[in-house]
């Protein structure tokens, strides 16, 4: 079966085969030929990496492709590592988004019909609550066509939008939640949804709040229950930290559909796991520069990707995305013999 690596070194085989043809069709904004030229690379992408993607360029300016990972971290963590392992002669051409960028023009462009009447980015306000301690803010959304459609319709459009305007990154960053309304509170402040980006970059440098690179470098932490732990490994789990909160909560649920579906696209989720001497100041900062070493050691040469831990009773845990779990094993026992805690891997 192929892995992740070797799916997505045959993807920019395949990319790298068509890239003067397609910049070519998109120079001449040959619609038929760049719709059948992406199809072909959807297939590929959507075989590696469970998303499609689409394209822009004018054949002056730049050519840019985005990942459209919305917000499934699986495929998130890898689109960031197809874009790390772009080569340089499809870099020389284009510019490689992991995922939807803000301000896209598909946004702008894009419609929907209600009871005969057309609404667009133009006809949507907002209006911004801050959470201070969260980091984030809750929006109410404000559009006249929401009066006639039913809530699951309005969810979708917003969330839609919202994501094209803003992008995945601050969608996933600084978005808690948001509202559907159809009439505006006079007593709050509203404004358009194409200013929402520029509010939110003004709000997080006045706050001071993280700024993120990818969705990939959002990290939930969980404290679990004295009552739920016990001594053994696996199960001496106190505080958690991950940037795939979906995949924690399905691994205490001891369900397998987040996991099933990255071991079909190539990779497989794990952990790695050290026995440590007692709980003490050092033990967090400590486990975190060696997950720092091994991120660098091991996404660099392709093989995993830290994605968390845990700090347990008796058991330091990394956790890991794999995408070529040979070459991974192969290089922990050559990293074991240089460690002065030995590493043991458990597939989840």
């Amino acid at each position: 079966m192929d892995t992740i690596k070797t799916k997505t070194k045959k993807f920019w085989q395949l990319f790298i085969k068509q890239q003067m043809e397609l910049q070519e069709a998109l120079k001449d904004q040959q619609q038929a030929k760049i719709i059948e030229l992406v199809r072909i690379l959807n297939d590929e992408l959507l075989s590696t990496a469970g998303c499609f993607l689409e394209v822009e360029g004018n054949g002056e300016d730049f050519y840019e492709c985005t990942f459209l990972s919305g917000d499934d971290k699986s495929s998130q963590l890898i689109c960031a590592y197809i874009k790390k392992f772009a080569p340089e002669r499809v870099l020389n051409h284009w510019i490689i988004n992991d995922c939807q960028q803000p301000l896209s023009e598909k946004g702008f462009q894009t419609r929907f019909d209600v009871r005969d009447v057309s609404y667009g980015v133009e006809d949507i306000q907002i209006c911004m609550h801050v959470l201070e301690g969260a980091q984030m803010v809750d929006l109410d959304v404000c559009c006249a066509a929401f009066e006639w459609q039913d809530e699951k319709e309005k969810q979708t459009i917003t969330a839609l939008l919202l994501e094209m305007m803003i992008g995945t990154l601050q969608m996933e960053a600084h978005i808690n939640s948001f509202t559907c309304v159809d009439q505006q509170d006079a007593k709050e402040e509203w404004f358009a949804l194409a200013d929402l980006y520029e509010r939110l970059l003004d709000l997080i440098e006045t706050k001071k709040w993280p700024d993120f690179k990818d969705p990939t470098q959002i990290y939930r932490a969980y404290k679990l229950d004295k009552e739920e732990i016990n001594d053994s490994v696996h199960h001496d789990k106190l505080l958690i930290t991950t940037c795939h909160p979906e995949l924690f909560v399905e691994i205490m649920n001891e369900q397998r559909l987040i996991l099933d579906n990255f071991n079909r696209l190539g990779g497989e989720y794990g952990t790695l796991v050290y026995e440590h001497e007692g709980v003490s100041e050092n033990l967090a900062h400590n486990k975190k520069q060696l997950e720092r070493e091994l991120n660098e050691l091991l996404y660099s040469l392709g093989l995993a990707r830290c994605i968390g831990g845990a700090l347990g009773t008796h058991y330091c845990y990394i956790d890991v995305a794999v995408f070529d779990r040979q070459d991974f094993k192969q290089a922990l026992v050559k990293i074991n013999e240089k460690l002065p805690v030995q590493l043991n891997y458990f597939p989840y």
